[in-house]
């Protein structure tokens, strides 16, 4: 499941692109898990395990759905427990990281063949 096939909640899609491509052991078997579980019935529900983990506290859970009619994974916020906020600093920061802009020249592009 690759981002460019995601829509809805977008602290959702970026705690989903941020486990995608985490370091964090425990966070790579959940993430393998909820693939694989997606795959086979279509939704699964997720958190932000590390923040939980860390702050010894539940986190928003969001809801990832198959949309079949429209080829396209949706996320939806599912619950937000009291007292949490609905995206965790790690998402926040994750989401307010400047883009990388990448500039190329037309040399870039032309391959030389010889």
């Amino acid at each position: 499941m690759s981002e460019t096939n995601m829509v809805g909640n977008e602290n959702g899609i970026a705690l989903w692109s941020l486990m995608s491509s985490t370091d964090d052991e425990l966070e790579k078997e959940y993430f393998v898990r909820l693939n694989d579980a997606a795959s086979k019935f279509g939704t699964v529900w997720f958190t932000d395990t590390i923040t939980q983990r860390e702050t010894k506290k539940n986190q928003t859970t969001w809801q990832l759905t198959w949309l079949a009619d429209r080829s396209v994974w949706e996320i939806s916020k599912f619950h937000i427990p009291e007292g949490v906020k609905e995206a965790s600093s790690r998402i926040e920061q994750y989401r307010n990281q400047p883009e990388e802009i990448i500039e190329l020249s037309l040399e870039d592009l032309i391959i030389d063949e010889e």
